[in-house]
C-alpha cells in the first residue's frame, strides 16, 4: 500500500508542478487552469479510494476526518466547483470576480489551485506520517485519557435534554442580538459570538444519543425522538439564515449511524440534500431583502415565499451554490490584490506569530486580554474587494499558509491538519460512545479549517476541552 501512496504524492506533485511551470510562461493558460484542477481533483480521489480500501467495514472510512476534508476543501471547494469559470456567463455572481483581473487572473487561478495540490499531499502524508502514529498511539493508551472517557451505552437522558434546551436558547440569544440575517451582531463583543457558538452546537448532542438508541431498538417512538432532534436545530437554523447549518443534524444522524455499524442511510443523505436545496431557495432571498431593508423577518419570508418561482429559483439556486462552494475565484482575487497593492493590510498580518500564540488566544479570554488580534480574514477580503463593510467571504486556508511560508507553508500547515485528523479518528474507533462526542467536536475544525487557517489551533483547544466536559458529564460509568 505504501508504493500506491507514494506513486500519488510523486504523480500529484510532479503533474502539478510541471503545469504550473507551463502556466507562469504565460502558455495555453486556460489549459493550464483546467489541467491542475483535474490533477488536484484526481489526486484526493485517489487517496480516497485507497482509505476505501483499508477500512475496518464497508463505510466507516466516510467518516475519516481526512477524508471528508479532501471531499470538502479540495475535491469540492478547490476542484470541480471551479467548473463555473468555463460557463462564467451563467453565473452573473462568478462573472464579476473572473472579470476583476482580466487575463492575469488565470496564472492566479492556477497558482492557487497548485497551492492547494501541495496542501492536499501535506495534509495526506502528515495523517500517515510517524509522527501522526506516535500522537494517536498516545491517545489510545493514555491512562489519564482512558480515565476520563464514558465508553458506555448509558446516558444521563436529562442532561442530554437538558443540553438540548440549553443549546435552544443559545440559538434563540443568538438570534435575538443580529447573528444571521441583519448582522447587528458585529457591534458585539467577539468572544461573546464565539461561546455562543460553542453553546449553540449543544443542540446536536441528542442527535447522537437518539441515532445510536434508535439503531439498537428501532421502535417507533425512538424514530420520532430521533426526528425531533433533527428537525429543532435545523428550523432554528432556518430562522437564523445559516444554510450549512440546516444539514448539518442530518449528517450528525447519518455519520453516528455508519459508525455505528449501519449501512449507509441514504434516504438521510438524499434529504440532507434537499434541505440544502430548499436552504437556497428560502434563505437567499430573504437575505436579499433583510440586506436593504430593516422588514420583519415574518414579513421577509412570507414575500419571499409568494414570489418564488421554480424556474427562476433553480436558476438562482445554481448561480449560489457555485458561488457558495467555489473559494479558488475569491482566493484568487485576493491573491492578485496583495500582489499588486503595495501594504494592502492582509498578506503582510504575523501569520506565524499568531500560529504560535493559538494556545493563548484559546484559553485567555478578551475581557482580560482587550488587544488580542481577531482572525478576520474573512471580512477584510470583503472589504478589500468589494469596497463595502459588515460581511465577509469564504476564501482558502492555503492562502494565509501560502503568506506566512510559500509553499512550504501550505504543505508544513497542511501536515499538521493531518496529524490532528488522525488523532480525531483515534475517538472515533477506540472510545465507545465518550469517544464519539469528542470526535463530533473536533470534526468541523479539522474538516472545514477555517479561510484564516489559524483559528484551526484555538477552537481545536476549546472543542476538545468541551467534548471531554460533555461526554464525562453526559453518560454515567
Amino acid at each position: 500500500m505504501k508504493e500506491r501512496h507514494i506513486i500519488g504524492y510523486i504523480f500529484a506533485l510532479g503533474a502539478s508542478t510541471l503545469v504550473y511551470g507551463i502556466s507562469l510562461n504565460g502558455a495555453i493558460p486556460e489549459t493550464s487552469f483546467g489541467l491542475i484542477v483535474i490533477i488536484l481533483t484526481a489526486y484526493n480521489i485517489w487517496e480516497i479510494y485507497n482509505t476505501s480500501q483499508t477500512a475496518r467495514s464497508s463505510y466507516t472510512y466516510l467518516a475519516n476526518p481526512v477524508v471528508l476534508a479532501s471531499l470538502y476543501l479540495f475535491v469540492i471547494n478547490l476542484g470541480i466547483s471551479n467548473v463555473g469559470y468555463w460557463i462564467a456567463s451563467s453565473f452573473d455572481r462568478f462573472h464579476d470576480w473572473v472579470n476583476m483581473y482580466g487575463q492575469e487572473r488565470l496564472v492566479a487561478y492556477t497558482q492557487v489551485t497548485f497551492m492547494g495540490t501541495i496542501s492536499s499531499v501535506g495534509m495526506w502524508v502528515g495523517y500517515r506520517s510517524k509522527i501522526a502514529q506516535y500522537c494517536s498511539n498516545i491517545a489510545k493508551n493514555s491512562k489519564l485519557i482512558r480515565s476520563v472517557i464514558r465508553k458506555s451505552f448509558r446516558p444521563r437522558w436529562w442532561l442530554v435534554w437538558s443540553a438540548f434546551i440549553l443549546g435552544i436558547i443559545a440559538w434563540l440569544i443568538s438570534f435575538e442580538i443580529g447573528v444571521g440575517f441583519y448582522g447587528d451582531a458585529v457591534s458585539w463583543r467577539n468572544d461573546i459570538i464565539v461561546y455562543l457558538s460553542m453553546f449553540k452546537s449543544l443542540v446536536y448532542i441528542p442527535i447522537i444519543f437518539t441515532s445510536i438508541k434508535w439503531a439498537n431498538s428501532r421502535r417507533w417512538y425512538d424514530f420520532i425522538l430521533l426526528c425531533v432532534s433533527i428537525l429543532i436545530p435545523s428550523a432554528l437554523a432556518l430562522l437564523s439564515g445559516f444554510k450549512g447549518d440546516m444539514i448539518i443534524p442530518f449528517l450528525v444522524a447519518a455519520m453516528t449511524l455508519v459508525v455505528v455499524g449501519q449501512n449507509i442511510p441514504v434516504r438521510t443523505i438524499v434529504i440532507s440534500f434537499l434541505v440544502l436545496l430548499i436552504s437556497f431557495v428560502i434563505i437567499e432571498p430573504v437575505r436579499d431583502i433583510t440586506a436593504n431593508s430593516r422588514v420583519s423577518l415574518s414579513s421577509a419570508y412570507k414575500y419571499a415565499l409568494n414570489n418564488a418561482s421554480v424556474e427562476v429559483a433553480g436558476k438562482n439556486v445554481a448561480k449560489r451554490i457555485a458561488d457558495r462552494l467555489n473559494v479558488t475565484t475569491r482566493a484568487a482575487s485576493l491573491l492578485k490584490y496583495s500582489q499588486n497593492i503595495e501594504n494592502d493590510g492582509i498578506s503582510n498580518i504575523p501569520y506565524i506569530r499568531r500560529s504560535f500564540m493559538s494556545p493563548l488566544y484559546a484559553v485567555v479570554p478578551r475581557v482580560i486580554w482587550s488587544t488580542k488580534p481577531v482572525f478576520d480574514i474573512g471580512s477584510k477580503a470583503y472589504e478589500k474587494l468589494t469596497g463595502r463593510t459588515g460581511n465577509s467571504m469564504a476564501t482558502s486556508p492555503v492562502l494565509p499558509l501560502y503568506w506566512a511560508g510559500g509553499l512550504i507553508g501550505c504543505f508544513v500547515g497542511f501536515f499538521l491538519v493531518g496529524i490532528l485528523q488522525a488523532i480525531v479518528a483515534t475517538y472515533l474507533h477506540h472510545f465507545g460512545v465518550g469517544g464519539l462526542i469528542v470526535y463530533f467536536s473536533l470534526l468541523l475544525p479539522v474538516v472545514a479549517v477555517s479561510g484564516s487557517y489559524f483559528p484551526l489551533f484555538v477552537k481545536v483547544i476549546r472543542f476538545y476541552v468541551l467534548g471531554l466536559i460533555l461526554q464525562y458529564v453526559l453518560i454515567r460509568r
